[in-house]
Protein backbone atom coordinates (compact mmCIF):
# COMPACT_ATOMS: atom_id res chain seq x y z
CA UNK A 1 0.00 0.00 0.00
CA UNK A 2 1.43 3.69 -0.72
CA UNK A 3 0.17 5.19 2.48
CA UNK A 4 2.46 5.94 5.84
CA UNK A 5 1.17 7.32 8.85
CA UNK A 6 3.55 9.31 10.96
CA UNK A 7 3.31 8.87 14.72
CA UNK A 8 0.72 11.67 15.02
CA UNK A 9 -1.93 9.83 12.92
CA UNK A 10 -1.39 11.77 9.72
CA UNK A 11 -1.31 9.58 6.41
CA UNK A 12 -0.05 10.47 3.61
CA UNK A 13 1.62 8.82 0.31
CA UNK A 14 5.02 7.25 0.94
CA UNK A 15 6.47 9.50 -2.09
CA UNK A 16 5.26 12.85 -0.26
CA UNK A 17 4.59 16.46 -1.61
CA UNK A 18 6.15 16.98 -5.16
CA UNK A 19 8.52 20.04 -4.62
CA UNK A 20 6.25 21.32 -8.04
CA UNK A 21 3.92 20.26 -10.31
CA UNK A 22 3.92 17.95 -13.16
CA UNK A 23 5.14 19.88 -16.54
CA UNK A 24 1.99 19.38 -18.31
CA UNK A 25 5.27 18.51 -21.32
CA UNK A 26 5.63 15.12 -18.96
CA UNK A 27 2.36 13.44 -20.23
CA UNK A 28 3.64 10.21 -19.05
CA UNK A 29 2.66 11.44 -15.73
CA UNK A 30 -1.41 12.47 -17.08
CA UNK A 31 -3.18 9.30 -17.30
CA UNK A 32 -4.33 8.84 -21.33
CA UNK A 33 -8.11 9.17 -21.88
CA UNK A 34 -7.84 8.92 -25.21
CA UNK A 35 -7.06 4.70 -24.73
CA UNK A 36 -10.33 4.06 -22.41
CA UNK A 37 -12.81 2.20 -24.21
CA UNK A 38 -16.00 4.31 -22.18
CA UNK A 39 -15.30 7.09 -19.58
CA UNK A 40 -18.71 6.09 -17.64
CA UNK A 41 -20.94 3.37 -17.00
CA UNK A 42 -24.79 3.85 -16.26
CA UNK A 43 -25.15 0.59 -13.78
CA UNK A 44 -24.26 0.29 -10.40
CA UNK A 45 -22.78 -3.36 -10.79
CA UNK A 46 -20.22 -2.01 -13.87
CA UNK A 47 -16.72 -2.28 -13.44
CA UNK A 48 -14.45 1.02 -13.68
CA UNK A 49 -11.02 -0.13 -13.61
CA UNK A 50 -8.70 2.31 -12.00
CA UNK A 51 -7.09 4.95 -14.59
CA UNK A 52 -3.36 5.26 -13.97
CA UNK A 53 -0.54 7.37 -15.43
CA UNK A 54 2.46 5.66 -16.45
CA UNK A 55 4.37 7.22 -13.97
CA UNK A 56 4.85 10.07 -11.40
CA UNK A 57 2.05 10.66 -8.58
CA UNK A 58 -1.41 9.51 -10.39
CA UNK A 59 0.84 6.08 -11.05
CA UNK A 60 0.31 2.50 -9.94
CA UNK A 61 3.83 2.83 -8.53
CA UNK A 62 3.79 5.81 -6.50
CA UNK A 63 -0.47 5.65 -5.62
CA UNK A 64 -1.45 2.27 -5.92
CA UNK A 65 -5.31 1.79 -6.44
CA UNK A 66 -7.22 1.19 -3.23
CA UNK A 67 -10.41 1.61 -1.55
CA UNK A 68 -11.45 4.40 1.76
CA UNK A 69 -12.37 1.22 3.43
CA UNK A 70 -8.84 -0.47 2.93
CA UNK A 71 -7.11 3.42 4.10
CA UNK A 72 -8.97 3.43 7.23
CA UNK A 73 -8.37 -0.26 7.99
CA UNK A 74 -4.66 0.35 7.38
CA UNK A 75 -4.51 3.58 9.31
CA UNK A 76 -6.27 1.49 12.23
CA UNK A 77 -4.18 -1.04 12.35
CA UNK A 78 -0.99 0.93 12.37
CA UNK A 79 -2.27 4.13 14.37
CA UNK A 80 -5.07 2.32 15.88
CA UNK A 81 -4.97 4.26 19.81
CA UNK A 82 -4.34 7.54 17.86
CA UNK A 83 -6.68 10.04 18.11
CA UNK A 84 -8.58 10.25 14.54
CA UNK A 85 -11.55 12.85 14.61
CA UNK A 86 -12.40 15.39 17.61
CA UNK A 87 -15.46 17.24 18.28
CA UNK A 88 -15.77 19.96 20.89
CA UNK A 89 -18.59 19.48 22.78
CA UNK A 90 -21.00 20.76 24.30
CA UNK A 91 -19.31 24.01 22.93
CA UNK A 92 -18.98 26.68 25.30
CA UNK A 93 -21.76 29.70 25.42
CA UNK A 94 -21.08 32.56 24.32
CA UNK A 95 -21.67 35.63 26.85
CA UNK A 96 -22.12 38.99 26.19
CA UNK A 97 -21.08 38.75 22.99
CA UNK A 98 -17.65 37.46 23.66
CA UNK A 99 -16.84 34.20 22.45
CA UNK A 100 -15.06 32.28 25.02
CA UNK A 101 -11.70 30.12 24.65
CA UNK A 102 -12.08 26.38 23.63
CA UNK A 103 -12.74 23.81 25.65
CA UNK A 104 -9.10 22.12 26.47
CA UNK A 105 -8.25 19.15 24.25
CA UNK A 106 -8.84 16.47 26.69
CA UNK A 107 -12.42 17.49 27.57
CA UNK A 108 -13.24 17.28 23.55
CA UNK A 109 -15.20 14.22 22.48
CA UNK A 110 -12.54 12.15 20.63
CA UNK A 111 -12.24 8.85 17.86
CA UNK A 112 -9.69 7.06 17.83
CA UNK A 113 -8.45 5.30 14.37
CA UNK A 114 -9.70 1.93 15.86
CA UNK A 115 -13.44 3.60 17.01
CA UNK A 116 -13.51 5.26 13.58
CA UNK A 117 -12.90 1.71 11.84
CA UNK A 118 -15.60 0.75 14.14
CA UNK A 119 -18.18 2.82 13.74
CA UNK A 120 -17.85 2.52 9.96
CA UNK A 121 -17.93 -0.88 9.94
CA UNK A 122 -20.85 -0.73 12.40
CA UNK A 123 -23.16 1.80 10.05
CA UNK A 124 -22.38 -0.27 7.18
CA UNK A 125 -23.94 -3.08 8.79
CA UNK A 126 -26.95 -1.38 10.15
CA UNK A 127 -27.54 -0.35 6.00
CA UNK A 128 -26.98 -4.22 5.20
CA UNK A 129 -29.48 -5.22 8.05
CA UNK A 130 -31.90 -2.46 6.52
CA UNK A 131 -31.76 -4.44 3.35
CA UNK A 132 -29.49 -2.22 0.91
CA UNK A 133 -27.67 -4.31 -1.88
CA UNK A 134 -24.28 -3.95 -3.11
CA UNK A 135 -23.61 -0.76 -5.17
CA UNK A 136 -26.40 1.13 -3.54
CA UNK A 137 -25.15 4.36 -1.95
CA UNK A 138 -26.60 6.45 0.80
CA UNK A 139 -26.63 10.36 0.95
CA UNK A 140 -25.77 12.54 4.68
CA UNK A 141 -27.15 15.98 4.11
CA UNK A 142 -26.66 18.06 6.92
CA UNK A 143 -23.84 20.23 9.01
CA UNK A 144 -20.30 18.42 9.41
CA UNK A 145 -20.34 15.83 11.81
CA UNK A 146 -18.92 13.27 12.95
CA UNK A 147 -21.73 10.70 12.97
CA UNK A 148 -22.26 11.23 9.48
Amino acid sequence: MGVACSSEGACASKVGVLDRAPSPAARETYVDYTKVDKKHFCTPDAEMPPRLALEGPASDGQTPPTTLIALLAAAAAKQGGKAALLVERPVPDIADGVVPPALPREAWTTWTWADYLRDVRSVAKAFIGLGMQPFQSVNCWGFNSPEW
